[in-house]
């Protein structure tokens, strides 16, 4: 059950409106296409962008970019929006990018206000297996009690399998409350990221949690993006 991830590693500032893996600061995004804006009229702010070539076993499609925009007025208006299960708060956009090669980026400034500092990422590359949540009922009974003694399973909590609840791509979402993975008809999305609320204590998901964005399978056309933020 091991998949391959990327940790991600931030340091702070922005590289400006290019198409690189990135958080906050000022997106790449394309000429002509409006920016992301709520129902209500806000302009969304730029959480993170994802160069799909940086997510393990989606090379595929490398020339494309997954984009997250949140509406931090609703946020602060009590509309928060936790992703694909809240069907009456969709204040946020998480939009698929595709051929970023042949477009040219609208170089505006970004509008609604961030929440999360803006960060250039690195990577390390690990493999990792899921938490419990992601396992059968078979599996986890397969495995002795200390492979889930300590409930958060950081690293080689049992002959050295890894789960690391961290910034990432690739590998498994790290659930804080039960699995909730978003589908396209019966078949699951691809998990993509996941940020910690480590990063930014004012996001969405600032007291302890994560946001995880998906995309739609690779056999699924035109693709999409999704969210969902779980907090503790």
């Amino acid at each position: 059950m091991q998949k391959p991830a990327r940790r991600m590693i931030l340091s702070p500032g922005d590289a400006g409106p290019i198409p690189v893996t990135k958080i906050s600061g000022i997106p790449w995004w394309p000429k002509g296409c409006c920016r992301p804006t709520c129902s209500h009229g806000h302009p969304m702010a730029f959480m993170i962008q994802i160069l799909l070539n940086d997510v393990p076993a989606l090379e595929a499609r490398n020339k494309s970019l997954l984009s997250f925009h949140y509406c931090t007025q609703c946020m602060y208006d009590g509309r928060m929006a936790w992703g694909f299960q809240d069907a009456e708060n969709r204040g946020y956009d998480v939009r698929v990018i595709d051929s970023v090669e042949s477009k040219e980026p609208d170089n505006l400034i970004t509008l609604g206000e961030a929440t999360l500092p803006p960060s250039a990422v690195t990577f390390s590359d690990f493999l990792e297996v899921p938490s419990a949540d992601d396992m059968s009922e078979k599996v986890r009974a397969s495995l002795q009690d200390d492979y889930f003694q300590s409930g958060d399973f950081e690293e080689n909590n049992y002959r050295g399998l890894i789960h690391r609840p961290l910034c990432k791509v690739g590998g498994w979402p790290s659930w804080v409350q039960s699995a909730e993975w978003p589908t396209v008809g019966a078949k699951k999305m691809d998990f993509i990221c996941q940020i910690d609320a480590a990063v930014g204590e004012r996001s969405a998901w600032g007291g302890g949690g994560f946001a995880y964005l998906f995309i739609s399978p690779s056999e699924v056309s035109p693709k999409i993006g999704e969210l969902f933020i779980q907090t503790t």
